[in-house]
């Protein structure tokens, strides 16, 4: 299982729209489409990319490709801040 958050896909981010880490500043957008936002989901949510499968995965749960993975990943922490 190749980590998506260790492998070349958050490499492909990073070369795209340079260096980033896996915490957000107050001033950042909560949005899909931000890439600093994409890979701290990526990163606290442990998105994998399994080959086999090819599928991606949140825990136990399988989604069909990247974007499904980060809705999933986005909704889950827009609820837990909301606690």
């Amino acid at each position: 299982m190749e980590k998506y958050s260790q492998g070349s896909y958050a490499g492909d981010i990073e070369q795209h729209f340079g260096s980033t880490n896996s915490k957000l500043d107050p001033n950042d957008e909560l949005d899909i489409n931000n890439p600093k936002y994409q890979l701290f989901l990526v990163r606290r949510y442990s998105i994998e990319r399994n080959n086999t499968l090819d599928k991606f995965i949140i825990w136990d749960e399988l989604f069909e490709d990247l974007g499904s993975a980060l809705t999933e990943a986005d909704a889950r922490y827009r609820k837990e801040i909301q606690k």
